[in-house]
């Protein structure tokens, strides 16, 4: 299964764009896209390798994404994703997929965003489930566009 590659570049410096992009998560991310029932107050992303990748709503209550696998500012962030085709939770993180995310300067404001989602495969039997779903019109595409937009541009 191919991997779902995304590039895009933001009107940021590198290091703005990275913790933006990870400590803001939840300012840009869009509330349409959680997992557990209920209203999302915030997604977070610990920063920190072995840190988690989850949603908190508004009532308290949370649900994880993912594992932070690497954490490496204001270059690199690599994420495990957990989640099958019914957008729950699993647990065996050898079935997750992996998510890489590179910050390069592209000039003195502007950054290059190169998005991956790969090892898709590992989800079994959901792998290409998962893939038409990140691929798709309310996939990655549709989700990094709200991260330009948060920028401003």
């Amino acid at each position: 299964m191919p991997a779902v590659r995304r590039s895009l570049t933001v009107g940021v410096d590198r290091q703005t764009a990275f913790t933006l992009f990870t400590d803001g998560f939840g300012m840009w991310w869009p509330p349409s896209h959680h997992v557990a029932p209920g209203d999302l107050d915030t997604v977070i992303i610990e920063p920190r390798a072995n840190g988690r990748w989850y949603e908190r709503l508004l009532n308290g209550g949370e649900a994880n994404w993912g594992t932070v696998i690497a954490y490496e500012p204001p270059s690199r962030l690599l994420l495990g994703w957990q989640l099958n085709h019914e957008w729950q939770y699993d647990r065996k993180s050898e079935r997750a997929s992996t998510i890489e995310i590179t910050f390069q300067a592209a000039a003195a404001e502007l950054t290059r965003i190169d998005f991956e989602h790969r090892d898709l495969a590992n989800h079994g039997r959901e792998t290409q489930a998962i893939h038409d779903a990140v691929n798709g019109p309310e996939g990655w595409t549709f989700l990094l566009s709200h991260f330009t937009e948060f920028l401003g541009g």
